[in-house]
């Protein structure tokens, strides 16, 4: 049985929608897991919420300016995602 040359190119064309279809799942799963882990387990990376004191070790939220524990000032000053604001008294024009 001979097939027609239109089956052999939906084949093709299903074939290659499959194979997107494959790497797309596999490329948004692994940006909403942040990508792979170090392998050095001691090192925050950039998205985690948490960064370490200095001088202590405690683990603080990133948010946080001074450390929870010994109130030394902590990596970043705490104003990591936060826009600058205006000086009081005075419009953005």
């Amino acid at each position: 049985m001979t097939l027609q040359p239109w089956l052999y190119t939906l084949v093709v064309v299903v074939g290659g929608f499959h194979v997107l279809a494959v790497l797309y799942a596999y490329w948004s799963k692994q940006s909403s897991d942040g990508g792979v882990e170090p392998a050095d387990s001691t090192k925050k990376s950039v998205q985690t919420k948490e960064v370490d004191c200095p001088e202590c070790g405690t683990t603080n939220e990133r948010e946080y300016r001074y450390c929870a524990n010994c109130v030394s000032e902590l990596p970043g000053g705490g104003n990591i995602g936060r826009m600058p604001t205006a000086p009081v008294g005075r419009q953005i024009l």
